[in-house]
């Protein structure tokens, strides 16, 4: 094995999300131990975050997806609490996929409103209003050049940045329909630390002729920032996103691929490419992943290494090796131990 293509978050990072910037128009707050002013507009995120989640926070103790759980941890730093789901039922689902977002359609008081949270990109797609102080303006490309910004400038300091919208509706309507003409209300900036050991195993496994490639669903600004602290890469042009890869084909790709060091803003479609190109230029390349949508891109590479701990029962059925602490150093360890092993028995098989 000479690459090692590996998942960025619980991987790389300690998978222990943070809020620790809030976006509403045109500021951005920072979180403090100071009390926090609770507006109308940041009372409509913070419910939004609740409703529009599959996880549950409750005497501090967190259930679900670490992401999820952060807004949680967020919402009930600013007083508020889980008692709004008791009085909202959920209709519909659209839930998080390719498309990088997530919504909901909920009954309250005889009215329905879907509330979305996804990637900023893809709410600048299905936005037309934005909320204002309370009031819902036209959105306009001004608008969205300055959330565009916010959310780089949140993106260089290594924070995932993550959009959140509603909008309210007469009757139910299908799922299909959620995602259309919403009024966008706000981002957060949360922060996810690299695990301390990773570092000088990264270094390591350098020295030792292994390529590490990251491969992450973050925007391209968080993902180089991160990298560049764990020596993963060097400069923002070994950086390429999803949407980039897509545009050079498959025998361009074989080229690129050598100079690339980290994938922002990938699909499962993607890692399945990336592997592959890696493996026509001749190198023996593992994978690492957890989700079921890792599947396709473990069984494609050359050793599919499953997370144990966070991941599901189909990304370790689909890998060659389960990682039981879901600790990038023990790759190494483990690489470092079968290169021994391999040196033993020809040294072995020389001498007879």
């Amino acid at each position: 094995m000479n690459v090692i293509c590996t998942d960025k978050t619980g991987t790389l990072t300690e998978n222990k999300m943070t809020v620790t910037n809030y976006f509403l128009w045109d500021n951005i707050n920072k979180i403090t131990e100071e009390e926090h002013t609770v507006s109308e507009d940041l009372q409509l995120m913070l419910n939004a975050f609740v409703i529009c989640s599959n996880a549950t926070y409750k005497d501090d103790k967190g259930i679900g997806d670490p992401t999820e759980i952060a807004l949680h941890i967020f919402t009930t730093n600013l007083q508020i609490t889980d008692a709004m789901l008791e009085q909202v039922q959920r209709i519909a689902e659209f839930p998080l996929m390719q498309l990088k977002s997530m919504s909901v359609l909920v009954h309250d008081n005889e009215a329905y409103t879907v509330y979305t949270k996804g990637a900023i990109v893809r709410l600048l797609e299905v936005c037309s209003l934005i909320l204002i102080e309370g009031k819902q303006v036209q959105f306009t490309e001004t608008h969205k050049t300055r959330i565009k910004a916010v959310a780089a400038l949140l993106s260089d300091d290594a924070l995932r940045t993550l959009g959140v919208a509603y909008k309210i509706v007469p009757q139910k309507i299908d799922a299909d329909q959620l995602e259309q003409d919403l009024v966008f209300v706000g981002m957060v900036g949360m922060y996810d630390p690299p695990r301390e050991a990773v570092k000088p195993v990264i270094a390591l496994a350098k020295s030792a002729g292994i390529s590490v490639v990251m491969i992450t669903g973050d925007h391209k600004n968080t993902a180089f920032a991160i990298a560049q602290n764990l020596g993963i890469a060097n400069n923002i042009s070994e950086v390429m996103s999803g949407p980039d890869f897509d545009k050079i084909s498959p025998e361009q790709s074989k080229s690129v691929v050598n100079n690339i060091a980290v994938f922002a803003r990938v699909s499962p479609e993607h890692k399945v490419n990336i592997v592959n190109a890696l493996k026509s230029n001749g190198n023996i390349v593992a994978m690492t992943g957890d989700g079921v949508n890792d599947a396709p891109s473990l069984s494609a590479a050359d050793i599919g290494i499953a997370m144990g701990k966070s991941g599901t029962d189909v990304a370790r059925s689909a890998a060659d090796i389960i990682l039981t602490d879901d600790n990038f150093e023990t790759i190494i360890k483990a690489v470092e131990k079968g290169r021994n092993i391999y040196q033993n028995i020809k040294n072995l098989s020389c001498f007879y």
